[in-house]
């Protein structure tokens, strides 16, 4: 997919907002960092070209206001920019329905990671029992183990009898059941389903 991207002429993406997104998640993924930018510029201008729909918003990756927010939140926790990170986050909750649980996956992370960055063990200790929890229920266990290791990092961050040894950490059955059940890919795993919606 990131081939045939690469192959499409440079004018057909930049103005297509959901290409040059689709461009800017494969570079995420390939480390390509230095082009995520550029391509999220290329992205806002087209959306603010386009004729805006007036109707629900797109789910999933094909909500370009959402991932142009939430890409971004990406960008900045690579970079480790927490204040960013959260408010590029918080941007995107407006964009979202309710029921749109792989944004909202997606946005839960960004804010937990930001939580752990900004050195607040606990609150992030919460926010990825959350995350994983609601990863267990949607059937996506690599992003919920994914959470579950990076609580365990929250939860080896915690000063003093708060913080837990290795041997304290939840297992598997156990980690299935952390945070509240629930009733926002990582963007690696998730990457031949945003491409289809983007394309």
């Amino acid at each position: 997919m990131d081939r045939w991207l690469a192959a499409l002429p440079a004018e057909l993406v930049h103005a297509r907002p959901r290409l040059s997104l689709a461009r800017a998640i494969w570079a995420l993924i390939g480390g390509r960092v230095d082009e995520v930018e550029p391509l999220l510029a290329h992205a806002e201008d087209a959306y603010a070209a386009s004729e805006r729909s007036t109707g629900a918003p797109a789910s999933g990756h094909a909500n370009v206001p959402a991932m142009l927010a939430i890409l971004h939140a990406e960008l900045a926790r690579q970079h480790g920019d927490a204040h960013r990170t959260i408010a590029f986050a918080q941007r995107a909750l407006p964009q979202i329905a309710e029921d749109d649980r792989l944004l909202r996956y997606l946005i839960g992370w960004n804010l937990a990671v930001a939580m752990l960055l900004q050195g607040r063990a606990g609150d992030a200790e919460q926010a990825l029992a959350d995350v994983a929890a609601d990863r267990w229920t949607a059937g996506e266990p690599y992003n919920a183990l994914r959470a579950c290791y990076t609580r365990s990092q929250a939860q080896r961050a915690r000063p003093g009898p708060a913080g837990r040894r290795a041997g304290d950490l939840p297992t598997r059955p156990r980690a299935c059941r952390c945070g509240r059940p629930a009733g926002p890919t990582s963007l690696g795993r998730g990457a031949r389903g945003p491409c289809r919606d983007l394309a």
